[in-house]
């Protein structure tokens, strides 16, 4: 099975909880046996996977040229399966094709664009793409909820983000190998920068002194992470806490008034994936001021690392987050205050996934593939009034070079390890399980389409 990633941020360094999940659903699905292509946007930390092939298209704000490119890019790849995001509505233009000109289009949900009171051309395009697309997902159960009740749809499936418990899950706290140190300017840019490790590591690595908690906070200077929020608890917390901001590349959406200078407060920002774990054993708590969160990843990151958790109270996603404990709510600094001043926080914890039993992907079928093409380009053929698109989607599977368009492929990753065709291993010590029967080549859709969403992108539900 042949499936492509759309998302036009995907970068080496910057965080971002699509991003990291394509970044983690790529190798796997490639493990699988599946051919899988990562459709971007220029980065100056352009993004390598071993063995994926990345497309990188220019880098445009103007959302209809570049959906217009996203849809070139998915026509002479011709994958099985195309996913992207739901919010900028980048598979839009592909997905408007007939359906024998196009594969089936995945949607991802997060929080709607109603929701996040983005302008109307965003929300226009979100509302006829989750329509037009065949199968929406939904990253958590309070976002399946939102992208009902904003567009009029069915309730869509819910494959939450999750975290993946190979790499955050309690352990030592290492040191980091990377990242900066900056203050920050009005614009949100870094107006001092210096590299860590180098001297003595900030908190949370290191004791911030006056018996005070260590708090982290990961995300951007935006309305949606409550940067405005944060400025105020630092300040009323400052004999209690100390912050470290774990902050991600945006303009300045909020005012800037907190720089990284103040006594109890860090600013850190390009912190390695490979830090991660330690960055969040470190703390004491993990601190959201988040208005909204389709899921929430840094929180389920660090409660699988056995980092509490500290949400707000009117957090949508914070009952599903918190339904094993793990952490508490707050109402205000006052509430905070009180709950640090508390006996010893518990260890975070993970919610167990809500349905079913953790498993890896099913193996792809690569060999229905030149069945596929074959029906495919005959049916082309007998069609004299067939559009350019459809003649494109016939392509063979090689992918020509575009102008502006640049291709990356790393070394070939094996395809795994041997799996039975009729039994399937499963995390848990319980009895193997028959796999379903394949799913059917195009154009029957449901099938292939159903096992796409309950196995391939199930693998990190928590």
């Amino acid at each position: 099975m042949r499936i492509a990633l759309v998302h036009r941020d995907l970068h080496a360094v910057t965080r971002g909880g699509i991003g990291t999940l394509y970044r983690a659903l790529a190798p796997r699905l490639r493990a699988a046996g599946c051919e899988v292509t990562l459709i971007t946007q220029h980065s100056p930390r352009p993004l390598e996977l071993q063995g994926t092939r990345v497309i990188t298209l220019p880098r445009t704000e103007d959302m209809e040229r570049h959906r217009q490119a996203v849809t070139e890019a998915l026509a002479s790849l011709a994958p099985d399966i195309a996913e992207a995001s739901s919010w900028e509505a980048e598979t839009l233009h592909y997905a408007r094709l007939p359906p024998g000109a196009r594969a089936p289009v995945v949607v991802r949900g997060d929080l709607s664009a109603v929701t996040m009171r983005a302008g109307l051309p965003l929300v226009t395009a979100e509302r006829e793409l989750v329509h037009a697309a065949d199968a929406v997902l939904a990253v958590s159960g309070f976002a399946a909820a939102d992208l009902a009740s904003a567009y009029a749809i069915p309730r869509p499936v819910v494959t939450a983000n999750g975290a993946d418990r190979d790499r955050f899950r309690p352990g030592p706290v290492t040191e980091p190998a990377g990242g900066h140190r900056i203050t920050l300017a009005p614009d949100a840019t870094a107006a001092t920068s210096e590299p860590l490790p180098g001297g003595a590591l900030p908190p949370p690595w290191t004791d911030p002194g006056r018996g005070r908690k260590r708090l982290i906070w990961v995300g951007k200077t935006t309305p949606m992470k409550g940067w405005d929020r944060l400025e105020r608890i630092t300040r009323d917390l400052a004999g209690t806490a100390h912050v470290t901001v774990l902050l991600g590349h945006a303009p300045a959406l909020s005012r800037i008034t907190l720089t990284g200078t103040e006594d109890n407060v860090t600013i850190l920002q390009d912190l390695p994936e490979r830090d991660m774990p330690g960055f969040y054993r470190a703390a004491d708590w993990l601190l959201s001021t988040s208005r909204w969160e389709g899921f929430g990843l840094a929180i389920a990151e660090a409660l699988a690392c056995g980092t509490p958790a500290l949400l707000p109270a009117g957090l949508g996603t914070a009952p599903e987050l918190l339904a094993a404990g793990g952490g508490r709510t707050y109402r205000d600094a006052d509430d905070l205050r009180a709950i640090l001043n508390a006996s010893r926080p518990t260890a975070g914890t993970l919610p167990p996934r809500s349905t079913g039993t953790p498993r890896p992907p099913p193996p792809c079928a690569p060999t229905r593939r030149c069945a596929r093409e074959g029906r495919r380009r005959s049916r082309c053929a007998s069609s004299s009034s067939a559009p350019s698109t459809r003649a494109a989607a016939c392509r063979p599977t090689s992918t020509p070079s575009r102008p502006g368009w640049t291709t990356t492929a790393s070394r070939p990753a094996g395809p795994g390890p041997p799996r039975s065709p009729t039994t399937r291993p499963g995390r848990s010590s319980g009895p193997r399980t028959a796999w379903p029967a394949p799913p059917a080549p195009w154009p029957a859709r449901p099938t292939r389409m159903g096992a796409y969403v309950t196995e391939n992108l199930n693998y990190l539900s928590h």
